[in-house]
């Protein structure tokens, strides 16, 4: 006889692609009066659901996820907690366009045509996605994200087996590092992608080592 001891119902979309796995139900609640205080209590009381949905035998290294949470904000439809298989994300351009697809096509929000609006909450801040709906089905997402802005500019680094790096350090959602591809004298190529990824790790272990971050909200 086969027992369950966890039962969690899920759908999953791609984005061109991009694959998002999204939590209908099955989840205790996730208590917070705001998405940011929702994300710091599933980070701290359900560390194991990422790593659950997301990784082998359910999942694979490159699975994302997202949970559906009863909204904060009053302008929005519905919250949203992103995840990827290492922890709990604020943000993910790819996963609001598929859940939004995901609730409008599963029917839990109402399509009109030519354009449905649906405003998701999420720990960065609400966010207005643009379905465009042809004969009853999406057809194209876009959404307006969060305010972006440059955190700081031209920190000097230095990255060890890679030398002194100078970067910018950016918001939209998620904090990003952008750094000149001329300083590590590599070409953009597709043969150059495990080098430029292993680049870019180092890189950013070296930023999350040496520079503190903070939202100003």
């Amino acid at each position: 006889m086969t027992r369950l001891s966890k039962l969690i119902s899920t759908i999953d979309s791609h984005t061109a692609g991009e694959c998002t796995r999204l939590v209908m139900s099955g989840l205790p609640p996730i208590p917070g009066q705001t998405m940011a205080e929702r994300l710091a209590y599933a980070e701290e009381h359900l560390p194991w659901v990422p790593g659950f949905l997301l990784l082998e035998p359910r999942g694979h290294k490159d699975m994302f996820g997202a949970i559906l949470t009863p909204p904060c904000s009053a302008e929005a439809g519905v919250g949203v907690l992103f995840m990827d298989n290492q922890g709990y994300e604020p943000m993910c351009g790819h996963a609001v366009i598929g859940t939004a697809t995901t609730v409008l096509e599963t029917g839990m929000f109402e399509m009109t045509e030519p354009e449905t609006l649906v405003t998701l909450d999420t720990p960065s801040g609400p966010v207005q996605v643009y379905a465009q709906v042809e004969d009853g089905r999406v057809a194209s997402v876009s959404f307006e994200n969060v305010p972006a802005f440059v955190y700081c500019s031209d920190v000097a680094l230095q990255v060890p087996e890679v030398g002194e790096v100078t970067v910018d350090v950016a918001f939209g959602g998620l904090f990003f590092v952008f750094v000149n591809a001329r300083q590590l004298e590599i070409e953009l190529i597709p043969a150059n992608a495990a080098r430029l990824a292993d680049l870019g790790m180092r890189i950013l272990a070296t930023v999350n080592e040496q520079v503190s971050v903070r939202h100003p909200e």
